[in-house]
């Protein structure tokens, strides 16, 4: 059975936008951190690992949004490993109101990484049996990223600084979700609120690469679409439903 892990939590004011609202980097920041806490906790963390040359990536996410916390808000973020197979984890996060109604539910997909040779390493059983995740034979399904590639257009270039990387070496994926925002319209930010996402991550972004973030918005159905490239390769994909 999964054991889960809960954390309180105040929004403070360098984590939300012009909007008031908390970003998505800081979403990312706070529930990544959530799971690095109920690792530890189970005796299993980040530095156990390293230690081992190995790390966990996240490879894909999906956001339902039904209300996005403000500034000052109090918030509870709860977190469990659900399901694993041979290669792949399933852990999902929630985000609760001081009245304990469900704010966000994210799910996501991770693997095991060797930082040494940078291959995605097969589950680990101890470490599943800590977690309480349930094997699994197949994996789980999430909602296919289709975009419609010959309408994105390029916005910007970026170029990979010391600060923009983790403890894995390669960009912290709540990066990713400043670039694909900061191509968008700031009156369109302000006006409009995220009501779910999709992203999957393709390739790592490594230390002094030059990546280049493409968009475009379709105005029937509030939806925008975003490409990370790094040199030829897609470093990410994203569909964002306003």
């Amino acid at each position: 059975m999964p054991r889960y892990y809960e954390k309180k939590h105040q929004i403070q004011f360098y984590e939300v936008d012009v909007t008031s609202h908390l970003t998505l980097s800081s979403l990312l920041n706070l529930v990544i951190a959530a799971s690095g806490e109920h690792l530890e906790e189970i005796g299993v963390s980040a530095d156990d690992l390293i230690k081992k040359h190995l790390g966990w990536v996240v490879t894909q996410y999906h956001m339902s949004i039904k209300k996005m916390p403000k500034n000052g808000q109090t918030i509870y973020i709860k977190t469990a490993a659900m399901e694993y197979n041979r290669y792949f984890c399933y852990r999902s996060y929630w985000l609760y109101d001081d009245n304990h109604e469900e704010l966000l539910e994210i799910n996501s997909v991770w693997i095991m990484l060797d930082l040494q040779t940078r291959k995605m390493m097969p589950s680990d059983p101890d470490i599943m049996l800590k977690t309480g995740a349930e094997e699994i034979r197949r994996p789980q399904k999430f909602p296919r990223i289709k975009l419609p590639k010959d309408q994105l257009v390029a916005d910007k270039s970026y170029f990979v600084e010391y600060f923009n990387i983790d403890e894995n070496e390669h960009v912290s994926n709540s990066h990713y979700f400043d670039w694909m925002i900061s191509s968008l319209p700031l009156s369109f930010i302000k006006a409009n609120q995220i009501k779910s996402l999709d992203i999957k991550y393709e390739h790592e972004i490594l230390y002094h690469d030059s990546p280049k973030s493409y968009v475009h918005f379709d105005q029937e159905t509030n939806k925008s679409y975003h490409k990370i490239t790094n040199g030829d390769l897609t470093a990410a994909e994203c569909i964002i439903q306003w």
